[in-house]
């Protein structure tokens, strides 16, 4: 049945929902012909619904596959935005640890020496905030869209079902 499946991707990425339905009605028992019950739009089920169901399943698997596709590289992006601030602190820690050397000489001397290092002290958590805020940014940009995508998904699933089974939503 793999032709068939290749038949309903090629008709869905074609948009051709309407001769795909002409077809179909060819088919005796298929359930999608658009044959409508008394309680309303839903087509009974015949022994070729199945099909329907299967076009329905390769299109979750495919959203799926997208779908990690897409979030395969957020979690590094993530871990980049929480962790660059710890390293700047890390930095930041060492730069005041070796701001204090030995002094010999006189006091003014020595205070003017590690007050310009320990004002250098600070630049790796400076570092460590412009690269964590706009990872961090990216993350939950890239994250909503990829939230949009898979609320889009499951609307164009929802629809797949219905052109197939030939009736609209409301």
């Amino acid at each position: 049945m793999a032709g068939w499946s290749h038949k309903v991707s090629y008709a869905v990425a074609a948009e051709k929902f309407a001769e795909f339905q002409v077809k179909a009605r060819h088919y005796d028992g298929w359930g999608l012909s658009g044959r409508r019950n008394k309680s309303g739009p839903a087509v009974s089920i015949s022994r070729m619904d199945w099909r329907v169901i299967s076009a329905e399943h390769a299109a979750e698997r495919t959203a799926t596959l997208v779908h990690e596709e897409f979030t395969n590289g957020l979690w590094t992006l993530a871990t980049v935005a929480v962790t660059a601030p710890f390293v700047g602190m890390i930095g930041t820690v060492w730069g005041i640890v070796n701001s204090f050397p030995g002094c010999g000489g006189e006091r003014s001397t020595c205070m003017g020496a590690v007050a310009e290092l320990l004002s250098q002290s600070i630049l790796p958590t400076a570092a460590g905030l412009l690269v964590a805020i706009p990872a961090f940014w990216c993350y939950r940009y890239l994250s909503a869209r990829v939230a949009d995508f898979d609320c889009e998904m499951k609307d164009t699933i929802l629809q797949l079902r219905g052109h197939l089974v030939g009736w609209k939503r409301p």
